[in-house]
């Protein structure tokens, strides 16, 4: 490769590199801000957080009677961590995010799968699953 072409692909691929970590923290804040509403006890506020796709398969209630499952199966929550980042594909007018939270609750410590949608400027969450 000569030098007329390394720079400008060098380029390239740093901006590339910044825009997906941008994404990888502004989807992972979102994910942030669900753990700290569990952990709070503040789950009404979770519904800010869920993607229109998310409420056509479940209500907010729903949604937020599945998270605190967790809690009330496991023992409160006391930590999570951000373990792993994936982009996917999507429409063209959006791009799905798939992070993976270390989850530790007083009985028990798994791995939880969050699924984030981002249409224009707004991330918002899609899917939560929990890795068995």
């Amino acid at each position: 490769m000569n030098i007329k072409t390394f720079w400008p692909l060098l380029l390239v691929f740093t901006l590339a590199g910044i825009i997906n970590c941008n994404s990888l923290n502004e989807s992972a804040e979102i994910g942030n801000d669900l753990y700290e509403y569990l952990q709070s006890g503040k789950t009404n506020a979770i519904a800010s957080l869920l993607d229109e796709k998310a409420l056509e398969e479940a209500s907010a209630a729903e949604w937020e009677q599945k998270l605190t499952e967790n809690i009330e199966k496991h023992g409160d929550l006391k930590s999570f961590h951000r373990n792993s980042f994936k982009m996917t594909g999507g429409d063209h007018d959006e791009t799905i995010y798939v992070l993976d939270f270390k989850v530790v609750y007083e009985k028990k410590t798994q791995i939880e799968q969050l699924t984030f949608v981002k249409r224009g400027e707004e991330y918002k969450l899609l899917h939560h699953q929990v890795q068995s």
